[in-house]
């Protein structure tokens, strides 16, 4: 989940994005702005960010100031793929409890 939000929340600081534009300003293209390029009539649904968290009802993976509220530490896709800290699994379920509360009270 979090491996999927974080390419998508990469550029949240510059405001409402539009996904039908490329989003990219150098000329070095990584492989998250690629897919986001490639996919951009799939993401020009959710008109923003915000629009992409609500629908997929991941709020609880979001702070206030539109950070990614990530399970273990996150050090720009450098740490262990394999969760090290205990942390980690009650941050897991708490995420799963919250969203299956927003999934239940969906009409």
């Amino acid at each position: 989940m979090k491996l999927t939000i974080r390419p998508v929340a990469f550029d949240v600081a510059a405001g409402p994005w539009n996904a039908s534009a490329a989003i990219i300003q150098a000329s070095r293209r990584t492989n998250s702005e690629k897919s986001l390029d490639r996919y951009s009539d799939f993401f020009a649904l959710f008109k923003d960010f915000d629009g992409y968290v609500e629908f997929f009802l991941l709020q609880d993976l979001i702070t206030e100031d539109c950070t990614i509220r990530f399970f273990h530490p996150f050090d720009n896709f450098r740490t262990p793929a394999v969760p090290k800290n205990p942390e980690y699994l009650q941050r897991s379920r708490d995420f799963i409890r919250a969203r299956n509360k927003r999934i239940d009270a969906q009409p």
